[in-house]
């Protein structure tokens, strides 16, 4: 999949990093995503985000490897990262917030026909 799309909810608002993370990495992430070499994203502060607010996520592989970020259906310059190495999967980092992740049934519309729902790949999804 090139091109991918999908929400995370605030539900209870604090501290909250959205992005990417290599999968070995991803059951022990730091709280930012971003520091290191294993995760990409940006963080939101508990100032920043309020209940029923949507992050929107786009992921695109191919071309120049980046995502970007919309609040609410705007984008939201300046946090996009770029040049995203290797495979990865969805990552959310949660302080004291509460979040839900959609990957279908999305609030808002993705910005491009282009960036499809994410479908899970058999070794990225695992069940808890």
């Amino acid at each position: 999949q090139d091109a991918a799309y999908w929400e995370v909810i605030v539900l209870q608002p604090g501290h909250i990093a959205v992005g990417v993370a290599k999968p070995a990495a991803a059951e022990q992430l730091p709280p930012t995503l971003g520091e290191g070499t294993t995760s990409f994203g940006s963080t939101w502060g508990v100032l920043e985000l309020a209940k029923d607010d949507v992050i929107g996520v786009c992921f695109q592989h191919s071309d120049l490897p980046m995502i970007t970020f919309f609040l609410n259906g705007q984008p939201c310059e300046g946090r996009e990262v770029i040049r995203v190495k290797g495979p990865v999967c969805p990552a959310v980092g949660v302080g004291e917030s509460e979040v839900e992740l959609r990957l279908s049934d999305f609030r808002f519309k993705p910005p491009s026909e282009r960036f499809l729902p994410l479908m899970a790949a058999k070794d990225m999804l695992r069940a808890s």
